[in-house]
C-alpha cells in the first residue's frame, strides 16, 4: 500500500493531479480544496495517499497534504454507508478542522449540508467515530480557531492553556462565532482556574 507520492506535479485539474515519481507517473483523485492548494505544473510535492479498490474494482488513489487528513479518510470510508466518493464530497467541502469538529461536536447538521450525505448518515459518521479523532492530534479547528487562540493569548493565557480551552468548547457547543468561542472559552478558563 502507497503511504504517500513525493514527486513533480505533471498535470493537474480541479478533482485530480498527475504526480511524476522517478518517471513513474501517479494519477491521484484530490479533494477540490486539496487541488486548490496543489503548487503549480513542474513543482514538487507530497501527497499523502489512499488506495482503494482491486480484484474486479479499479484500483484508485486519494491524494491528500497530510498524514491527519489521510488518517480521516480512512477512518470515514470505514463507517457503513460512506465509501471513497462520499467522504472525497466531505474533504472537497469541509476544511479537515470543520470535519473534526462537527464529529466531536456531533454537528450533524454541518455533515448532512454536504451533497450526498444524509441525516442518516451524517448521525452514523458521528456515532462511529465520536471520541476516536483525538489520535489526529491538535484539532487545527474551524474558521476562528487560530484567531481565538490569538485572543487567549494576548489576554495572557499560555497558548496550551488556550488550546485546551478552545478543543473544549469545540467539543461541547459546535461550531461557534469567534466571539462565542472567546466567551465559552475564558468562562471555561475562569471554572478550572477559579
Amino acid at each position: 500500500m502507497l503511504y504517500a507520492l513525493k514527486g513533480r506535479i505533471f498535470a493537474k485539474d480541479t478533482g485530480w493531479a498527475a504526480l511524476d515519481v522517478g518517471g513513474v507517473v501517479y494519477e491521484v483523485t484530490l479533494p477540490l480544496r486539496v487541488a486548490l492548494k496543489l503548487p503549480p505544473l513542474g513543482e514538487e510535492a507530497t501527497l499523502f495517499t489512499v488506495m482503494v479498490g482491486g480484484g474486479e474494482n479499479p484500483v484508485s488513489l486519494f491524494g491528500f497534504l497530510s498524514s491527519d487528513e489521510r488518517t480521516l479518510f480512512l477512518k470515514l470510508i470505514r463507517v457503513m454507508g460512506v465509501g471513497p466518493k462520499t467522504a472525497l464530497a466531505l474533504f472537497s467541502r469541509l476544511e479537515y478542522g470543520e470535519i473534526l469538529s462537527a464529529v466531536e461536536g456531533k454537528n450533524g447538521e454541518l455533515l448532512s449540508s454536504v451533497p450526498g450525505i444524509g441525516k442518516k448518515t451524517a448521525g452514523r459518521i458521528i456515532l462511529e467515530l465520536g471520541g476516536k479523532l483525538s489520535s489526529l492530534g491538535a484539532l487545527p479547528l474551524a474558521g476562528g480557531f487560530e484567531d481565538a487562540l490569538g485572543a487567549l493569548t494576548t489576554l495572557g493565557f499560555r497558548r496550551g492553556e488556550g488550546e485546551k480551552a478552545l478543543r473544549w468548547v469545540v467539543k461541547e457547543k459546535g461550531n461557534l462565532s469567534l466571539d462565542e468561542m472567546i466567551r465559552e472559552a475564558l468562562g471555561y478558563l475562569g471554572r478550572v482556574k477559579g
